[in-house]
């Protein structure tokens, strides 16, 4: 009997990240998404000299030329919102809200890049991501 059958037949497999990517728990703040990724960096430049910070502006609504155009340049849909280097390492951050889950191709990106051996995380607060960072080793 095929394992598979009790999915419909015209309804993709959806991937789900993988067990080694650190996911912070739900919670119940109202900070935005936005609000909650600015407060890291703020604390990330104010307290973590050792660390070079960036984000990746990828998202938004874009029209279908720009779209492609920033597909040729490079731009790859689902790129963790931010990138942390510090001397001997590196992480990639997917900040989300309080609510929210990575949407699907933040999910194919996150595990390419865990299956690359990069250490990627879903978070959702400063303290959290900074938690984190220390327990792979991040100058923190």
């Amino acid at each position: 009997m095929n394992a598979f059958a009790h999915l419909p037949a015209d309804e993709p497999l959806r991937e789900t990240l993988d067990p080694g990517i650190w996911v912070e728990a739900r919670d119940k703040d109202s900070r935005s998404e936005d609000d909650r990724q600015i407060a890291f960096v703020r604390r990330i430049k104010r307290d973590c000299r050792g660390i070079a910070i960036h984000a990746v502006p990828n998202g938004g609504r874009q029209s279908d030329w720009a779209r492609i155009r920033a597909e040729k340049m490079g731009v790859v849909a689902g790129e963790p919102d931010l990138g942390l280097d510090w001397k001997g390492g590196a992480a990639r951050i997917e900040f989300k809200d309080g609510r929210e889950m990575p949407r699907q191709n933040q999910v194919e990106r996150l595990n390419q890049l865990h299956r690359l051996g990069k250490n990627v995380a879903v978070c959702r607060t400063p303290e959290g991501a900074l938690g984190w960072l220390a327990s792979i080793g991040a100058p923190v």
